[in-house]
C-alpha cells in the first residue's frame, strides 16, 4: 500500500491524463486503501494550484513549438492541401472540358481524404506524446482507430445538425462543448456518444472559462492567417507592377491553404494541453447518453426528409408550371422567352458545353420556335406571340425582334 504522497500523486497523474473519478477510484480502492481515504487523496489532488487553466497564448506557444518540431510532417500534412488547391483551381478554369472537370474533382476528395488520415496519425502522435519525429506508433494507431474517429466525428455532426433544428442556439452550445470528443476518444477510450458526453464534461461549471480559451485560439490563429494574407497581397502588388503576367490569385490561395495545415498543427497541440488541463479539475456529470441520442435522431431527420423532398421533386422542371396562371409577368412572352434560355443552357452542359443540336431540343420539348439556329458556340431562337416576333439567344438577349432572325445566331444583326 502506498504512502499518502504517494498516492496523492498517483492520483493527480490520473486526472492530469484524463482519467474519470469513478476509474480512478476504483483503481484506489483495489490498491487496498479505504473510500474514506481516497476522498481525502481525490480533494488534496485537486486542490493543487497546478489546476488553474493554461492561458491562450501559453498553448498555442506550445503548439507552435510542436509544429516547429515537427515541420517535417506539418509538410507532409500540407500535400494534400496543395494538392487540392491545384485540382479546385482547375476545375474552377472556364476553359477546362467537363471530363477534366470530373478528374479534378476526384483528385481533390483523394487529396482530402489523405490529409482527414495524416490528421488521425497527428492525433495519435500528440496524444501519445512519442519522440520528436518517431511516427511510428502513431501510424498503427491510426490504422486501428480511424473507424472510430469518423464514428465520433458523424455522431458530432448530426448532434450539432439536431442542435441546430431546436432553434439554431443549442446548435451552437452543442457545437462548442463537443469541441474535445475526439480527445476524449484518444486519450482515454471514450468511444461513440461517451465520447461526446465526456467532452461536455470539460464544460461543467465553466462553460464560459473554456469558451474563452478556445475563441482566444481562433483570435489568434486568425490574426495570424490575416497578418499572412496581408504580406501575400502586398507581395502580389509589388509582382503586379513589375511582372503582371506572374500575378496569380489561385497562387496566393495555394500558399494560404498551406499556412491553414501548419495552425492546424498548432490548434491540434494546444487544444490537446487545454483538455488535459481541464480534466484535471472537470465535474463528475451526468452518464447519460440518451440526450445526445435523441438530438443525433433530429439531426438524421433533417437530411433524410430533405433528400426525399429532392427525390420527389428530382423530374420537375420549370416546363410543368403553367406561368399563364401568374399575374402580371409570369406568363408574358419575356418569361417564355426565359424559360428557353434556361433549357438550351441545360441542353449546353449536358452536351458536351455544344449547342448543336439545340433546336431539335426545343422542338422535342414542346417549344413553339418560329426559327431556330444554332451551332456548337451559340444560338438564336424566335417566337410569335399576338402577331409579334419575339426572340432569345446565347447572349441573353430576351426581347421583340423587328428584323427577321434569317440564319443568324444572335436576335440583333452586326
Amino acid at each position: 500500500m502506498s504512502t499518502p504522497e504517494a498516492l496523492i500523486a498517483a492520483i493527480r497523474d490520473r486526472i492530469a491524463a484524463g482519467h474519470d473519478t469513478k476509474t480512478i477510484k476504483e483503481e484506489t480502492l483495489a490498491a487496498g486503501h479505504t473510500e474514506a481515504v481516497f476522498e481525502v487523496a481525490y480533494t488534496a489532488a485537486k486542490s493543487t494550484p497546478e489546476d488553474e487553466l493554461p492561458s491562450v497564448l501559453s498553448i498555442w506557444k506550445a503548439g507552435y513549438q510542436y509544429m516547429c518540431q515537427e515541420w517535417k510532417f506539418t509538410l507532409w500534412l500540407a500535400l494534400p492541401l496543395l494538392i487540392v488547391g491545384i485540382a479546385d483551381l482547375v476545375a474552377e478554369e472556364p476553359a477546362t472540358k467537363p471530363q477534366y472537370v470530373m478528374i479534378a474533382g476526384i483528385i481533390s476528395l483523394l487529396g482530402s481524404l489523405v490529409y482527414a488520415y495524416l490528421m488521425v496519425i497527428l492525433l495519435g502522435k500528440i496524444t501519445g506524446e512519442s519522440a520528436v519525429g518517431d511516427y511510428t506508433a502513431a501510424r498503427t494507431w491510426a490504422r486501428g482507430h480511424w473507424a472510430h474517429l469518423v464514428w465520433i466525428y458523424i455522431l458530432v455532426c448530426l448532434v450539432v445538425l439536431g442542435g441546430f433544428m431546436l432553434f439554431i442556439i443549442p446548435g451552437l452550445i452543442l457545437s462548442l462543448v463537443l469541441y474535445f470528443s475526439f480527445y476524449a476518444y484518444a486519450v482515454n477510450g471514450y468511444r461513440g456518444f461517451a465520447a461526446l458526453r465526456e467532452s461536455r464534461r470539460m464544460f461543467k461549471g465553466r462553460f464560459f472559462t473554456i469558451l474563452a480559451k478556445i475563441a482566444g485560439l481562433g483570435i489568434l490563429n486568425l490574426i495570424v492567417f490575416l497578418g499572412i494574407f496581408a504580406i501575400g497581397m502586398a507581395l502580389m502588388l509589388i509582382v503586379a507592377m513589375v511582372a503582371p503576367a506572374l500575378v496569380s490569385v489561385g497562387v496566393l490561395g495555394i500558399v494560404l491553404q498551406l499556412f491553414a495545415g501548419a495552425l492546424m498543427v498548432i490548434t491540434l497541440r494546444a487544444g490537446y494541453l487545454l483538455y488535459i488541463a481541464a480534466a484535471k479539475t472537470a465535474r463528475d456529470g451526468s452518464q447519460r447518453t440518451w440526450p445526445y441520442k435523441v438530438v443525433a435522431v433530429l439531426g438524421f431527420l433533417f437530411p433524410a426528409i430533405l433528400a426525399g423532398v429532392l427525390y420527389v421533386t428530382k423530374d420537375m422542371t420549370f416546363s410543368e408550371f403553367n406561368y399563364a396562371q401568374f399575374p402580371g409577368e409570369m406568363g408574358s412572352p419575356q418569361s417564355e422567352l426565359v424559360e428557353i434560355g434556361f433549357e438550351a443552357k441545360l441542353f449546353n452542359v449536358s452536351n458536351n458545353n455544344s449547342y448543336e443540336g439545340l433546336c431539335d431540343f426545343l422542338q422535342e420539348q414542346g417549344r413553339d420556335v418560329t426559327a431556330c439556329n444554332a451551332n456548337s458556340g451559340a444560338w438564336a431562337a424566335t417566337i410569335e406571340r399576338a402577331d409579334k416576333q419575339w426572340c432569345v439567344d446565347s447572349s441573353g438577349y430576351a426581347k421583340e425582334l423587328v428584323p427577321p432572325l434569317e440564319e443568324r445566331t444572335e436576335c440583333l444583326p452586326l
